[in-house]
C-alpha cells in the first residue's frame, strides 16, 4: 500500500465473498492492512442471506469516484447534500438495496449472522477432513473461511471436469471448478442459512460414488 501511495496508484480491495469472514474476531487476522487500502468492497448476497444483489463498499475518499463517474447536468447540481448519490456512479437512479440489508440486519443481528458464518466454516472444514483422509483425493490449497479446494487424484483435468458434471447432474450438489497451479480444481462451499451437517455429509457421500463410478470407468476403458 505505501508502493502505491508513493507512485499515485487506486489500490482496492474486492473482498467478493471471503469478506463476510471479517464479521467474526477469530477471522480478522486475514484483513490486516484493509485500513490502508483506498476502497474496499464485499458482496452481501453471496453470504449474509441478501438477495442478488447488494454489495457493501467503503472509499476513503469519494472525490475521485464522483469526477470520475458524476454526470449532473447544471441543472441538478445541488448545494449541501454531501451523499448525493447519484454522483458515484453514471445512471441519476439508484436502486433502494440497503432497504434489503437493513431488514437482515434487523431480523439476525450480528450475533446470529456470526453464528450462521461459523457454522459455515465449521462444516467447510469437516469436509475438508473427510478429503484429506481419503486417498483418492487431494486438498489442493489451504482451506480458508470454509472453502475448501480439492481434486481427484490421478483423473487429471478432464476426469475432474467430468466429476463435477456428475455430481451437478445429480441435483442434490452444486459445485464449481476452478484452475489452481494450472490444474483444474473443485471447489466447495457452504452458503445457505439451512445447511446443515447432515446435509454435507450427504454431499460427500455423493461425491465419493461420482468419483468411484469415474474410476471404475476408468478402469475398465484401460483394460479393454
Amino acid at each position: 500500500c505505501c508502493c502505491c501511495c508513493r507512485h499515485n496508484i487506486w489500490l482496492h480491495v474486492d473482498a467478493a465473498w471471503a469478506g463476510a469472514a471479517a464479521i467474526l474476531p477469530e477471522q480478522r487476522h486475514w484483513f490486516e492492512g484493509v485500513a490502508d487500502v483506498h476502497s474496499y468492497s464485499f458482496s452481501m448476497h453471496k453470504w449474509l442471506l441478501t438477495t442478488w444483489d447488494c454489495a457493501v463498499m467503503w472509499l476513503e475518499d469519494t472525490k475521485h469516484l464522483k469526477e470520475a463517474l458524476s454526470i449532473t447536468p447544471v441543472y441538478l447540481r445541488g448545494v449541501g447534500n454531501v451523499y448525493d448519490y447519484k454522483d458515484w456512479q453514471i445512471p441519476l437512479g439508484r436502486k433502494f438495496k440497503s432497504l434489503k440489508l437493513w431488514f437482515i440486519l434487523r431480523m439476525y443481528g450480528a450475533d446470529k449472522l456470526r453464528g450462521m458464518v461459523r457454522h459455515h466454516i465449521a462444516l467447510g472444514e469437516w469436509f475438508a477432513e473427510q478429503v484429506a483422509a481419503d486417498d483418492r483425493f487431494q486438498v489442493a490449497a489451504p482451506v480458508r473461511f470454509g472453502l475448501v479446494c480439492f481434486r481427484l487424484k490421478g483423473a487429471g483435468d478432464a476426469g475432474n471436469k467430468k466429476l463435477l458434471e456428475s455430481i451437478n447432474a445429480t441435483g442434490e450438489v452444486f459445485i464449481v471448478g476452478t484452475e489452481l497451479s494450472k490444474q483444474y480444481t473443485l471447489r466447495f462451499a457452504v452458503g445457505q442459512a439451512h445447511t446443515q451437517l447432515q446435509h454435507v455429509q450427504r454431499g460427500w457421500d455423493l461425491i465419493q460414488q461420482q468419483a468411484a463410478a469415474l474410476l471404475a470407468g476408468n478402469s475398465s476403458a484401460a483394460k479393454n
